[in-house]
């Protein structure tokens, strides 16, 4: 992301426009940090803070070096408490190029709804009262309209009170949010334009150029990174617990991680190798109730700093927490999306531009071979954690199945 976002910020720059906004979700922090305490001990809060620090310091970085003016918003993934620290957290009404520029830097609130309320809601105020302000543009992280709560509250609670009072101002040119990443086409609502620019980390990498022309009328028009676009790359698919770490999927966190020797050399091969690596994991400690899908994520996080401290890294990790009859929740028991279903295969093929074509898929479970199976994608079986029980007892392995020692033994098979 720090290269594509440089090479946006050129183009962009190219564009010579009057503002640039970043519409929030400068990161995505984990919830663990924003909203503690949690069930699991967390380790090593300090590191994971000062990479929050780090990150925000090098997107502000990139900004500043584009030489363009800009403004950014906090999303309900930013960490508040530092972004603020990094980025001017008081230039929130500006004139520019013959518009007042109004930012509002909303929360959530219950059920993660988000609220204008207290200082924003004041500012709200005065600025749709202001007889001598020039046409207005607003920015905030969440939706004023449509009402898109269902499965997500992305709309602000009162989003039919500040459209209501947006639209019937007259002062308003755009409203511009950024809350849903796929975006919504801009709408109409009297004079004023309401629009949300799509997320800019997924592919093609897309950023929207807003005109407001002097009678009022808006246009949009959106550019993207899809030139860049390589052929689809070669890929490893790898299981987690028994072929990366020996880490018990249940009652565990982050602390228990510990890498098999040799699994994080094997890894940085494939890097070398312009292999790409991705994780397809059960993590079904969710569905029964033993762990939550924050601690799987501070798992992963913290398998990747061990793997990154050897010069290798992933490329993609995708997870199911389905339980199926045994789950505590209902949410937990649809198992279309997990393993032996190559739902997540093809699901990181799309995002991450891969090919099945020649790829591998190393596990130490049947289900991982029977996973690739189903994609097509040719297994081979580890003796590294259950793969000794697994050859042992599974009577109906593929003929010619490939059964080596480790994830170590698997990539110099690979690659040969």
């Amino acid at each position: 992301m720090p290269e594509l976002l440089a090479e946006a910020l050129r183009r962009i720059t190219h564009q010579k426009p009057d503002l640039l906004v970043v519409t929030g979700d400068i990161l995505d922090v984990p919830y663990w940090l924003m909203y503690p305490p949690r069930v699991f001990a967390i380790d090593q809060p300090t590191l994971w803070r000062q990479a929050v620090e780090k990150d925000y310091r090098m997107v502000k970085q990139l900004l500043d070096d584009s030489g363009l003016r800009y403004t950014v918003l906090g999303g309900n993934h930013d960490l508040s408490e530092i972004m603020w620290q990094i980025f001017d957290p008081d230039e929130n009404i500006f004139d520019l190029a013959g518009h007042r520029i109004v930012r509002f830097c909303d929360e959530e609130f219950d059920a993660h709804v988000p609220r204008r309320f207290l200082k924003e809601r004041c500012r709200f105020d005065q600025v749709l009262a202001d007889p001598s302000s020039p046409p207005q543009v607003h920015l905030q992280h969440y939706l004023l309209t449509p009402m898109m709560n269902e499965s997500w509250p992305f709309t602000y609670g009162e989003g039919d009170e500040l459209t209501r009072r947006v639209v019937e101002s007259g002062r308003v040119r755009l409203c511009l949010s950024g809350h849903l990443h796929p975006g919504l086409e801009m709408a109409r609502h009297g004079n004023t334009f309401f629009s949300v620019a799509r997320g800019f980390t997924v592919y093609p990498h897309p950023w929207s150029i807003y005109d407001i022309s002097p009678d009022g009328q808006v246009s949009r028009h959106e550019q993207t990174l899809s030139d860049l676009l390589t052929p689809p790359s070669r890929v490893v698919f790898l299981d987690r617990d028994g072929v990366i770490n020996d880490l018990a999927s249940y009652q565990t966190g982050p602390e228990e991680m510990r890498l098999i020797p040799g699994s994080a050399q094997a890894i940085r091969q494939l890097n070398q190798a312009g292999w790409k690596t991705v994780v397809i994991t059960s993590q079904s400690a969710v569905g029964y109730g033993y762990v939550s899908e924050e601690t799987v994520l501070s798992v992963h996080d913290k398998m990747c700093r061990l793997l990154a401290e050897q010069g290798a890294c992933l490329d993609g990790i995708y997870f199911s927490t389905a339980a199926g009859d045994r789950a505590v929740l209902p949410q937990y028991r649809d198992q279309s999306g997990a393993k032996p279903n190559p739902t997540q295969l093809y699901s990181a093929q799309e995002e991450l531009n891969l090919t099945l074509d020649g790829a591998w898929m190393v596990g130490d479970h049947r289900g991982d071979i029977v996973t690739a199976c189903a994609a097509g994608v040719q297994p081979i079986l580890v003796r590294s954690g259950a793969g000794r029980q697994t050859e042992q007892c599974s009577t109906d392995l593929p003929s010619g199945l490939v059964i080596v020692e480790d994830l170590a033994a698997a990539v110099q098979h690979i690659l040969k």
